[in-house]
């Protein structure tokens, strides 16, 4: 519909350059990235906090400008724009786009560790609501987290500080006795230490992390626990200790320590 030469600019939701969970579900989404990398494409990724509709609206949006000339499978050029900062970026693979902003090469890697961390170990979706025969249970919350309306907030994350985690404060949690409690978003452990070990490592900066790669709304099913490594819950980890056990680097645990808050 477009002449060899022209332009399409169109303004819509982030999803097709920010989605990281399946997104070959969506045949239209996976077009559309069809597009993106096969002309010139520039794009402005406007966090929230950039713009006031008169609206009940509070997402993530893209101003795609789209070149119909060749191009190289990347993107040419990206500007992120959050509380009044603009970054620009050159060249970027739309692989490398993310809800985390700037930085698209750090998270890109710090993605990669946390994906063959899954692969060597699991993640935390592969024993949600799982091995019932076990003797205690966690309880995780199916829907966690609100969104800033402060246009003035000055972190790096929109969210509020609750939005990146699985379970509440530690006055707040319970561990179960499988026999007693057996429904819902649960992780099943096989002693009163595991399952309070399991409530440490969800509350735990590197675990809360790796909720952030697939975690797009409040709910925390539907798989959005599946970039979350599996670790061994005989043991009550911190974040040093993931560190060493992910091989997170000092430039990415600076990354990371900034773009998730500090436990509620």
């Amino acid at each position: 519909m477009v002449n060899d030469g022209g332009y399409v600019v169109f303004v819509q939701p982030a999803t097709p350059y920010l989605l990281k969970k399946r997104p070959e579900r969506f045949k239209h989404l996976m077009a559309m990235r069809d597009n993106i990398k096969k002309w010139y494409t520039t794009v402005n990724i406007i966090s929230p906090t950039e713009y006031n509709f008169n609206a009940w609206i509070y997402d993530i949006l893209a101003i795609t400008v789209l070149h119909k000339v060749p191009a190289s499978e990347t993107v040419q050029t990206v500007v992120y724009r959050h509380q009044g900062k603009r970054t620009l970026y050159h060249d970027v693979a739309l692989s490398k786009l993310s809800m985390h902003g700037d930085a698209p090469e750090l998270v890109s890697g710090i993605m990669k560790k946390y994906e063959n961390m899954v692969k060597q170990c699991g993640s935390i979706s592969d024993i949600i609501d799982k091995n019932s025969d076990m003797s205690h249970l966690c309880r995780l919350g199916k829907i966690r987290g609100n969104i800033r309306w402060d246009s003035n907030d000055t972190t790096l994350s929109y969210h509020k500080d609750d939005f990146y985690t699985m379970v509440g404060k530690s006055a707040d949690r319970h561990v179960y006795r499988s026999e007693d409690f057996n429904k819902g978003l649960s992780i099943y452990a096989n002693s009163f230490d595991s399952a309070t070990n399991v409530y440490n490592y969800l509350s735990t900066k590197l675990a809360r992390f790796g909720l952030s790669f697939y975690k797009a709304a409040m709910s925390n099913q539907s798989g959005a626990t599946g970039l979350i490594p599996l670790v061994d819950f005989a043991h009550s980890w911190n974040d040093e200790e993931l560190c060493s056990l992910f091989d997170i680097d000092e430039a990415e645990w600076t990354f990371i320590d900034g773009f998730i808050s500090d436990f509620y």
